[in-house]
């Protein structure tokens, strides 16, 4: 399995003017080091948590379908699912009808549930046969965000502008501060095979 972002997001879910605003910054000189803060805590944050905070376009491939009939895919919340494709051998591809495919997009780990038996046979490519490309985050403006997400974005772009060396000293030098990682834990959810 690989998954591939195919549009990033349009914009961040904490604008520079308020996190410069948390970080007490007047003036203009660390705002690229502060814009770049913003995008690294996102990228971390949705790492930790397989989920998409602002509103992206993603593709998952696979080589073939589950025996099951079930594809899950490893990243929520997903808004839509865009195209299923099955790629060929002469890197040509074929759009699944979406008749031949249900969606199950609420579930914990959202999944595609293939409905045509014909579709499992033997991929006609040997790898990433399978494409699903699809539309994840919780929306596409700051305010769809979980207001303790994007606290804890905040804080994480804090800790990073604060703390800029990458290894600490003592018995308590955390990596990520408590108060984050606490935030992150509820919304961790357990992994489907």
């Amino acid at each position: 399995m690989a998954f591939q972002l195919r549009a990033g997001p349009a914009s961040e879910p904490v604008n520079l003017a308020d996190t410069k605003s948390f970080l007490r910054i007047d003036g203009a000189d660390d705002d690229i080091l502060v814009s770049s803060l913003i995008t690294a805590a996102r990228i971390y944050i949705e790492t930790t948590i397989s989920k998409i905070l602002i509103t992206q376009s993603w593709s998952l491939f696979k080589d073939k379908w589950p025996s099951s009939g079930v594809l899950h895919l490893p990243l929520s919340p997903v808004q839509s699912i865009d195209e299923v494709r099955l790629h060929n051998l002469d890197e040509s591809h074929s759009a699944l009808d979406v008749s031949e495919y249900a969606n199950d997009l609420i579930s914990t780990q959202p999944r595609i549930k293939l409905l045509s038996q014909h579709l499992s046979q033997s991929p006609s490519a040997p790898v990433n046969h399978i494409e699903v490309q699809f539309t994840a985050g919780f929306g596409a403006t700051e305010s769809d965000v979980p207001a303790d997400l994007r606290q804890a974005l905040l804080m994480l772009a804090a800790h990073w502008y604060e703390q800029r060396e990458p290894i600490g000293f003592g018995s308590s030098f955390n990596e990520i501060p408590l108060s984050i990682s606490a935030v992150l834990e509820k919304y961790k959810a357990f992994k489907v095979q």
